[in-house]
């Protein structure tokens, strides 16, 4: 047996990496077919025509990447009908689907992909490192070849993937008074607009170069040490609902039908899914034992996230403001117990209050009040512990939601910056007990009313905590619509100090809904990043992957390439490492 260890076979098949770049009834595969060099040794034939057999699954794999059910996107390790050949010393019938090439319909070779070296387990479809086994038969002579295999997720490419390239709407970069720092490779297939801006990455790709001749990027957009490349043909990835139905299994639905499964109750977690704190909470630690299902929480039968939405969340334990602390005057002996402060409180019913330094001490802590005046409230659930005349409270001020792992389906989403919201994406499902996994945000409205969108707070990890960039996905599908996410100037927090920080938003946003070739009347996407643009240095971060229609800068911008580990829609797969052949 033989190993080495390269990304590619023998010289005789030059196959790299094989695409899926459309889904459902037409595909385009990026791929160079093989060619095969018969040698007038059978044994020698037989390898070759293996290791064509390898090819040819890594192409049917990109083919098939689509289909719903799993068994079908690619090759499985059991026996075909009605074979009868056996591959010597394995005293079974040889695993695989039967294959040949044009011309030698005499000879097979039989291919599979698996989860394990030994072929014990089919691929998954979705773990993107696994093995692909082939054996051919030749004229008596057998042949056995092993090639590790990596699939490439819609985010594991490039920091910046822009697709737009026709001729309704030709930009598909535009920068406005932009400085835009790019960690990663960005590629685009049409024109680049700059208006007082300097975008820079560490490599750029010009692709669809035979419609643009000029107007994209130039070596002044590669930082030291990197590379300008090219190509004449463009890139093209799947539109956002199309990625939807691979991602959800539900390829056989035509669009609009997909955007009709994913926004109905059993299909989406919006009314399963976002937690806030308990009112009973002590601490702000985010655990099941502190925080609760958001029943107060709606999002409405078309379902919109923004500022107001936040209202029926419960607070935030501690975040008070020294500036809107009232001082008790009385608490009474009653059942709830009853506070009267010297000064207005400014809470309403359902408010959140710390309450310190409080005789009795059992008045002390978190509590949620009812309203019963200007200058006076009851602590809900409290029992009588007696009299007292002393103490401070202090408004809870920020109103949190935190959404659990699973697919949320919106028709807007409109959040301008407010220091007293709060939304914590939480991936490892502390605050439910549940299923650790991805938080995923699909925005779409297919209304003639449908609205622009945007998100202008960060998004926050649980327990202070960093996000990895594979936690959360956001897929918009609005087309003729764009979503602006922004850093704005002159911010300050809920205690009133001012926010000097980035904003940085971790996790990969996918925005396409009109490919490179499409003569429909769509429009495609765009997606805004406006960082700081008032002198000091905050910026808008993503951390993680980018691909859409078209993206704007403005201002301070900053994407940092965070290659996809996780299990993301492939579109298409290559050999990744160790090949083998077993004589």
């Amino acid at each position: 047996m033989r190993k080495i260890a390269a990304v590619a076979l023998v010289p005789a098949i030059a196959f790299v990496f094989a695409i899926s770049l459309v889904l459902g009834g037409t595909m385009v595969l990026v791929a160079n077919h093989y060619n095969l060099g018969w040698y007038n040794s059978r044994t020698d034939s037989a390898l070759l025509l293996a290791e064509a057999g390898i090819n040819d699954e890594i192409t049917y794999i990109a083919q098939h990447l689509g289909d719903t059910a799993v068994t079908s996107k690619s090759s499985q390790p059991t026996a075909g009908v009605g074979e009868t050949e056996v591959y010597p010393g394995e005293g079974h019938v040889v695993y695989g689907r039967k294959g040949t090439v044009s011309g030698f319909s005499s000879k097979y070779f039989w291919v599979y992909s698996s989860m394990d070296s030994a072929g014990a387990t089919a691929w998954d479809g979705i773990t993107p490192n696994f093995y692909v086994t082939a054996r051919a038969k030749v004229d008596g002579a057998w042949r056995k070849v092993q090639a590790q295999v990596k699939g490439e997720s819609v985010f594991s490419l490039y920091a910046i993937v822009a697709l737009a390239s026709y001729t309704n709407n030709s930009n598909a970069i535009s920068l406005s008074s932009a400085t835009a720092t790019i960690s990663g490779t960005m590629l685009t297939n049409g024109q680049v607009s700059n208006s007082s801006s300097t975008i820079v990455a560490s490599n750029a790709i010009n692709a669809n170069t035979i419609s643009n001749n000029t107007g994209q990027f130039t070596a002044s957009n590669v930082a030291n040490g990197g590379t300008l490349y090219s190509q004449s043909a463009p890139w093209v990835y799947p539109s956002t609902v199309e990625v939807l139905k691979l991602l959800k299994g539900q390829t056989g639905l035509s669009d609009s039908a997909a955007w009709t499964w994913i926004g109905t109750a059993a299909n989406n977690s919006n009314a399963t899914g976002i937690y806030t704190y308990r009112t009973t909470a002590q601490n702000s630690t985010i655990s099941s034992g502190n925080c609760q299902l958001a029943s107060g929480v709606s999002l409405g039968g078309t379902p919109v996230l923004q500022n107001s939405t936040f209202t029926g969340a419960n607070a935030k334990p501690g975040t008070t403001r020294s500036s809107n602390n009232v001082t008790i005057s009385a608490i009474g002996n009653t059942t709830p117990i009853s506070i009267t402060t010297s000064s207005n409180h400014g809470l309403g019913t359902g408010d959140s209050v710390q309450i310190t330094g409080a005789t009795p001490a059992g008045v002390n802590g978190q509590w949620v009040v009812t309203k019963t005046g200007p200058k006076s409230f009851t602590l809900n659930g409290s029992t009588a512990l007696g009299a007292g005349s002393t103490g401070t409270a202090s408004p809870n001020l920020v109103k949190t939601i935190i959404l659990e792992p699973g697919d949320y389906y919106l028709s807007q989403i409109n959040i301008s910056y407010a220091s007293t919201i709060e939304l914590i994406v939480d991936p490892n499902a502390l605050a439910s007990g549940g299923t650790a996994g991805q938080v995923r945000i699909w925005i779409n409205d297919t209304t003639n009313g449908a609205q622009n969108d945007t998100l202008s707070i960060p998004i926050s990890g649980p327990n202070g905590t960093t996000l990895s960039p594979d936690s959360f996905r956001l897929y918009y599908g609005k087309d003729n619509r764009g979503i602006t996410i922004s850093r704005p100037n002159s911010i300050t927090d809920y205690a009133g100090n001012t926010i000097s920080a980035d904003f940085t938003l971790y996790g990969g946003v996918y925005c396409v809904t009109k490919k490179p070739g499409d003569a429909s009347s769509l429009n495609g996407t765009q997606i805004t990043f406006s960082g700081n643009t008032s002198g000091n240095t905050a910026k808008i971060v993503l951390n993680g992957a980018l691909v859409a229609d078209k993206v704007a800068f403005q201002g301070l911008c900053q994407i940092t390439y965070s290659p996809s580990s996780k299990t993301d829609p492939l579109i298409g797969t290559g050999i990744s490492g160790g090949y083998t052949d077993f004589p």
